[in-house]
């Protein structure tokens, strides 16, 4: 499976969790950066501000044609109930070069449900899967069966594509 682990982390919890998943499946990961400063108090207030009014945002990343590859799973931070900025861009870019697509979210708490559902409208796609790992559990390093789980539900997804 040729596939893409694309994330933005602005403390490096979902960046861990992306990391993680891309050794498991063996594939590469695109950090999408935010050219907004979103450090800090400041940062973190403007970034929920924006992610609740569906804003999207200028972001650096590394252009990749990923009209080719089996599988994008994507990765944000939950803000305000809400993919960030950063995501949301990327996803609003990207759209119609994603077939297959997956997501996960990282968060402190309550909050998220909210997030896969914002990804979902603006890509127009279904995810294979999705899965929210708790910043506690990131910290503790104990979230490698949530990805287990959301990488068997993906895989066992596309197997029954392929058998159609």
């Amino acid at each position: 499976m040729d596939g893409l682990v694309v994330y933005y982390s602005r403390t490096g919890n979902t960046e861990d969790v992306g990391e993680q998943i891309a050794r498991r499946l063996d594939c590469e990961t695109l950090k999408v950066s935010d050219k907004k400063e979103r450090s800090g108090v400041t940062g973190y207030l403007k970034g929920g501000w924006d992610a609740w009014r569906g804003k999207k945002t200028e972001i650096e990343m590394m252009e990749e044609d990923i009209s080719d590859r089996d599988l994008i799973i994507v990765g944000t931070p939950v803000w305000a109930g809400n993919p960030s900025p950063a995501v949301r861009t990327y996803l609003s870019r990207k759209k119609s070069d994603i077939d297959d697509i997956a997501f996960y979210c990282t968060c402190g708490g309550s909050g998220y449900e909210g997030t896969f559902e914002a990804m979902e409208k603006i890509t127009g796609k279904e995810p294979l899967a999705t899965v929210v790992v708790k910043e506690k559990r990131v910290k503790e390093g104990n979230y490698e069966g949530k990805i287990g789980k959301f990488l068997e539900k993906i895989t066992k997804k596309i197997e029954k594509e392929k058998n159609f």
